[in-house]
């Protein structure tokens, strides 16, 4: 409807219908999805005898993304204190080497929380292994 001067009047019926459509449209819309965290695992040891290597495997609830290229450092226990050893990312497999000579002493190995998908949403948890002690 056109009233005088040019300007129109816009019906409660014609409202109505347009705050229907627009709230079935939202409704229509996916909302984000949901964040989904991922635990993580990993074996570790190092070789018998004379070791000169640490190594283990990660795995993680069947997701690759928690196993390719992350991160896994190792540490000597030592008091308050804890010694830096060296650190590996793991292959396609999960698989991880970190090669230095192993002197007497407790070690465990550190994987850090990952953050992958949309802005980070989803997360690959920390591990920390069980601490293993060898002696020469």
């Amino acid at each position: 409807m056109v009233l005088a001067g040019g300007k129109s009047k816009v019906t409660v019926g014609f409202a109505a219908a347009c705050l229907l459509l627009a709230l079935f449209v939202l409704a229509l819309t996916p909302g984000p999805a949901a964040a989904r965290s991922f635990s993580t695992s990993s074996s570790f040891g190092f070789f018998s005898g004379t070791p000169d290597a640490f190594l283990g495997e990660i795995s993680s609830n069947n997701k690759p993304k928690c196993r390719k290229g992350r991160l896994v450092k190792v540490f000597r226990e030592r008091g308050r204190r804890d010694t830096f050893i060296g650190r590996d990312r793991a292959s396609s497999t999960g698989q991880w080497i970190v090669e230095k000579t192993v002197p007497s002493g407790r070690y465990y190995a550190l994987i850090p929380k990952k953050r992958f998908g949309p802005n980070g949403r989803n997360n690959c948890r920390r591990y920390k292994s069980t601490t293993l002690r060898f002696e020469s």
